[in-house]
């Protein structure tokens, strides 16, 4: 049961943290990089065209109206120098690329790290609450015997006070369990 809790907590910290989907986004805009590097890199066709409208005169009064296009067309291929410093860019894309991917794969880590550590401490919490308040229940019945030890004189007033005093402490640690456990949960959430 507690191995299908924590997969559900470590599932749920993995879909919801922002960390991770900060990574995650990180990673996209590093793919969609690379694509656009690799896209700039090899032979480019280039194409253009245009009309213009021409109004052209030749006398005072006469006036020529004509209209023009032309187009072209080219290839770009990249060499030498240019070449190169294509091959780096993706070079470059790609090492960004691997770079924010690990760091993805470590923000998922961490979250599962983090996850696991604040169920054992919820777990760790509420088991020694349990046996601090298991003492405390036992703790009026143990008072009674000690009373009647001091009464006939077995017990001194001290050890009953010192016993007292031990109670003290142990429900002071059951509220500090309790602020941990509510800590976790809170974490957990």
């Amino acid at each position: 049961r507690r191995d299908q809790v924590l997969a559900r907590h470590r599932a749920a910290a993995v879909e919801q943290a922002l960390a991770i989907r900060l990574s995650e986004a990180e990673l996209a805009g590093r793919r969609q990089g690379l694509q656009a590097a690799q896209a700039q890199d090899g032979p480019r066709l280039q194409a253009g065209a245009g009309v213009a409208r021409v109004r052209e005169p030749l006398t005072d009064t006469a006036v020529r109206r004509y209209e023009r296009s032309q187009a072209q067309v080219g290839l770009r291929w990249p060499l030498l120098g240019s070449r190169e410093a294509a091959e780096r860019v993706v070079d470059e894309a790609d090492v960004a690329l691997a770079l924010a991917q690990l760091q993805a794969d470590e923000a998922q880590a961490l979250v599962r790290l983090q996850v696991r550590r604040s169920y054992l401490e919820l777990v760790a919490a509420r088991q020694r609450a349990a046996v601090a308040q298991a003492w405390l229940q036992a703790q009026p019945a143990v008072a009674q015997a000690l009373a009647r030890r001091e009464a006939t004189g077995l017990l001194l007033g001290a050890d009953r006070l010192a016993y007292q005093t031990q109670a003290d402490t142990v429900e002071r640690d059951l509220a500090r369990q309790d602020v941990i456990a509510r800590a976790a949960l809170r974490e957990l959430q």
